[in-house]
């Protein structure tokens, strides 16, 4: 099954919880729950975004200074040397494709 599959069988799924949860009143918690669950699905399907990665890969205190960037880059560094947060925009390119293969290896 591809990831897109995925998407939308599990959106349908939760239309189905949404529209279960109005029509019944005695379930409708539980159905409350699943949508909730599949939404939670549905996030971790979604593709990754620089800021996503950003949130992960925080750096250390010498990369928050883009100061010190040019010196590390013209020494042939696209990673920071002291914690590996990318420095150039090939370098976050090449970071997010691999949280995306690492994502994707369960399909």
């Amino acid at each position: 099954m591809t990831r897109d599959t995925a998407i939308v069988q599990i959106e349908s799924l939760k239309d189905y919880c949404e529209r279960m949860a109005d029509d019944d009143e005695s379930g409708s918690h539980v159905f409350d729950l699943d949508g909730q669950a599949l939404d939670r699905a549905l996030s971790a399907l979604r593709p990754v975004s620089r800021e996503q990665v950003e949130k992960v890969w925080a750096g250390c205190e010498k990369c928050h200074n883009q100061s010190n960037w040019p010196a590390w880059i013209e020494k042939g560094f696209v990673y920071c040397p002291k914690c590996g947060t990318p420095l150039t925009s090939w370098a976050w390119k090449k970071q997010i494709e691999r949280l995306e293969t690492l994502k994707d290896a369960d399909d």
